[in-house]
């Protein structure tokens, strides 16, 4: 999440379909793929940079673990992980 500005519900329901690492600027492109996002404004290309895009290089399928239930996607982060 760090230097993204994604809420934690939007990095836990991304899908390999929204992370693009082959484009000149790598990025996440937000779209309700199969699911509501929370506002009209929420559908966004994020550019990935340092350690966010290191991180969706080692993830580029998402999380799926976090899928269903980003609630322990926010646990684990706050440091109470489920």
């Amino acid at each position: 999440m760090i230097n993204t500005g994604l809420r934690s519900s939007e990095l836990a329901g991304l899908t390999p379909k929204e992370i693009r690492l082959d484009a000149n600027m790598p990025h996440i492109a937000l779209a309700p793929h199969g699911r509501q996002l929370k506002t009209k404004s929420s559908r966004r290309t994020i550019p990935l940079l340092g350690v966010s895009l290191e991180a969706m290089r080692t993830h580029p399928d998402g999380f799926a673990r976090y899928r269903e239930s980003s609630a322990s996607l926010g646990a684990t982060v706050n440091g109470n992980p489920t």
